[in-house]
């Protein structure tokens, strides 16, 4: 009974010693390290990170795997894909939305998208360490892996980049709305004319969009992801409860359904569109260019 546990403890400690090799372990004990020397000296957040991941073995060659690549204006990575070691590029909410990169360490609160890294603040101001950030615009997923493992990373990088051609048409739809907005363009009428003249100047007239879903303010609501250039209908909960059309751009917080749109005020107002949040959680009609 004794040599049973004996065997049993010593199994034990050589599980806990390979989970413990991990490739994101690696990273994340000498980041660990790197906060308790203190050091100083590194010009920005990235040197600091690609250092990090030097000093634990995975150069640029060994940290190929690519989980997630976008520009930082979106699309952002799902909350599901960040592990303990990933190098996280995203938007720093806490300081005027400038790009920023750290360690994940783990998550504080996962609904409000609150986690720990491992960063350095830059320009030589003060040593790394540990500090919580909002994680809901990463728009980069860097991954130290090794040699004989990655199949996940290239079918995820396969879905994501079929994603990106399939959202381009999106994209042209959002930029011609953006050229409205710098314009300063007035469309006097209600909101759905906007929207509809944003669409027009894309180059996606009606036989060119598809409905995916249609219902009325009443309800059933839709439960679809949402993309970059959709056309959305919804109960605007920020004035009488009234249908409201805007241009969906993106998520602020997904979790509370909050998003940031392109809209016009409609009423027949002489005003022209502005950037605007809007509660999309009772969402009944969306239009997607093809």
């Amino acid at each position: 009974m004794k040599k049973l546990l004996l065997l049993l403890f010593f199994s034990l400690t050589m599980l806990g010693q390979v989970s413990a090799s991990t490739p994101g372990q690696k990273v994340l004990r000498e980041a660990q390290r790197a906060v308790h020397q203190r050091k100083l000296g590194h010009t920005s957040c990235w040197v600091y990170v690609d250092e990090i991941f030097r000093r634990a073995g995975y150069p640029r060659a060994k940290r190929g795997k690519v989980y997630h690549r976008s520009k930082y204006r979106g699309p952002y990575a799902p909350r599901h894909l960040y592990r303990k070691g990933d190098w996280i590029y995203f938007l720093n909410r806490s300081n005027g939305n400038i790009e920023h990169s750290g360690i994940f360490v783990r998550w504080v609160n996962k609904a409000r998208l609150r986690a720990q890294l491992i960063s350095y603040s830059g320009l030589g101001r003060v040593p790394g360490r540990v500090k919580t950030y909002t994680l809901s615009h990463v728009y980069r997923v860097y991954r130290a892996v090794d040699r004989n493992v990655g199949s996940t990373s290239k079918k995820y990088s396969r879905k994501f980049r079929q994603k990106r051609r399939a959202s381009g048409a999106g994209r042209k739809v959002v930029q011609a709305g953006k050229e409205l907005l710098k314009m300063r363009k007035i469309v006097v009428g209600t909101s759905l004319d906007y929207v509809r003249t944003i669409y027009w100047r894309a180059g996606y007239p009606s036989s060119k969009r598809r409905v995916l879903f249609n219902s009325n303010r009443g309800g059933p609501y839709s439960n679809r992801a949402l993309r970059s250039g959709d056309w959305v209908c919804f109960v605007n909960h920020s004035y009488k409860k009234r249908g409201h059309c805007a241009l969906f751009v993106n998520w602020v917080n997904a979790s509370k359904r909050l998003a940031n749109t392109i809209s016009y005020a409609g009423e027949n107002r002489r005003v022209p569109a502005r950037w605007k949040h809007y509660d999309l959680s009772h969402v009944y009609q969306i239009v997607r260019p093809k």
